[in-house]
């Protein structure tokens, strides 16, 4: 079966690049004629987003469910999170003494919200308790999950407890996709016709197709990308040929056959990427030589 785990972060982008690219299209809009060919193709590429995240969501719910017992022995997230990475190893009830690269596991993924978290004491990795995990087998999603205390844990105050996902009902993903299904298939419908409009009063001027905002605002967009990939891809060669030049230097210096005039010289050169914890003698001298890159960017 087919595991959809991380496809709904694709989904989401495509359906927040088609929200991007209708709303500048309803740019100078006005009541009137509101629903012009800028509009319904707007409105259709709004539908398209609608289709893609409910329709997407719905797909996920209905995916059939599977059941994994086990211990939390390994987590990214945690209890402040509300997405969370969890490895859960099966080894045995109590936990047997065997090498965890031996044991069964799952690394399924869990979605809290505030209200409904999971107790704290789900994410210590000490086997102090048996979780048994419902989760859907496409996303990898848990959807329920039955802890009992591990009888010795000796943890005191400890009692078992149930959790269960406030995000399994399909009504309204299903509506949002219904409704992007029907605004798509209205306004192309609309927009095939020969004359989707009724005749508009003389006063209002029909916006042109495309709507020429809609087109300085794409075209500003794409030369920002286009300048910032050249900017990366620039940046990206200047960085390697400075660590190639800094490789060159380091090179012709041999261990205990340089001195310290040999070393001082990188050190100068290179004075404001040097980091050094202690005076340079003659006798010990050491630093770091850290190239920096533009990472956020």
């Amino acid at each position: 079966m087919v595991v959809l785990t991380g496809i709904s972060v694709y989904v989401n982008v495509a359906a927040i690049i088609s929200v991007l690219v209708a709303v500048p299209l309803f740019i100078g809009a006005r009541r009137r004629g509101f629903f012009d060919k800028n509009s319904l193709l707007g409105l259709i590429l709004l539908g398209v987003a609608l289709i893609l995240h409910g329709g997407f969501q719905m797909l996920l719910r209905s995916s059939p469910h599977a059941m994994f017992s086990g211990y939390v022995l390994g987590s990214a997230g945690g209890d402040e999170s509300s997405e969370s990475s969890l490895w859960i190893y099966d080894l045995g009830f109590p936990p047997a003494d065997i090498p965890l690269y031996q044991a069964p596991y799952r690394n399924l993924h869990l979605s809290t919200s505030r209200g409904n978290r999971v107790p704290a004491s789900f994410w210590n990795a000490d086997s102090s308790e048996y979780a048994k995990c419902e989760y859907r087998v496409w996303d990898m999603q848990i959807t329920r999950i039955d802890a009992i205390p591990v009888p010795n844990a000796g943890l005191p105050g400890s009692a078992s407890w149930l959790w269960k996902s406030d995000a399994e009902g399909r009504i309204w993903p299903f509506l949002e996709s219904l409704l992007g299904s029907l605004v798509t298939c209205r306004c192309a419908w609309l927009l095939g016709k020969r004359h989707p409009l009724r005749q508009l009063a003389s006063a209002y001027t029909v916006r042109r197709v495309p709507n020429q905002w809609a087109v300085r605002i794409y075209f500003a967009a794409v030369s920002l990308i286009l300048v910032w990939i050249i900017f990366v891809r620039l940046s990206d060669r200047y960085f390697q040929h400075r660590a190639q030049v800094l490789l060159e230097d380091i090179q012709p210096l041999e261990l205990r056959k340089s001195n310290l005039q040999d070393a001082d010289q990188i050190r100068k050169d290179y004075g404001k990427h040097v980091e050094a914890d202690a005076v340079c003698s003659s006798a010990h001298c050491d630093f770091t030589v850290t190239l920096n890159h533009w990472s956020p960017l």
